[in-house]
């Protein structure tokens, strides 16, 4: 697969459940509470993902986005494909690991988890496996 820039409302959708479920990120020194952070987690957000695609393409593409709220109210697999999606998209740096979007990204993955009453394993295995609610959901919205 290539990778590419998830839409605003993508990146919205991960920004609006971060807030949405108070999620309090810590990174290096920093602590970021995305509920009253919705923008500067936004921002990062599409930073990271065209960090990503241009590192991987030789581009040099940026975009301004603007945080709007959206509904939440996702099934927890629906939600992990496009957390695993947008983390797929933003992943071709070699530092990726150590950004603030991958601590977003993780942060709103163990809260996906948490509110179904399962591992991140078990939720990770769901999509190794063939399940069907994974495989309906679609890879980017």
């Amino acid at each position: 697969m290539s990778a590419w820039v998830c839409s605003e409302r993508h990146i919205n959708l991960i920004a609006s459940y971060a807030a949405a479920h108070q999620l309090v990120v810590t990174w290096r020194d920093e602590t970021i509470a995305c509920a009253v952070s919705q923008q500067r987690v936004v921002t990062v957000l599409m930073e990271e993902n065209h960090r990503s695609v241009n590192h991987r393409y030789s581009e040099d593409d940026h975009e301004a986005i603007t945080f709007e709220a959206l509904v939440t109210s996702v099934t927890p697999v629906f939600m992990l494909k496009q957390l695993a999606c947008y983390d797929y998209q933003a992943c071709e740096c070699d530092d990726y690991d150590a950004t603030l979007a991958k601590a977003i990204v993780e942060a709103c993955i163990a809260e996906v988890c948490r509110r179904a009453g399962r591992t991140v394993e078990q939720m990770r295995g769901a999509r190794n496996c063939g399940n069907a609610e994974w495989q309906a959901a679609p890879w980017g919205i």
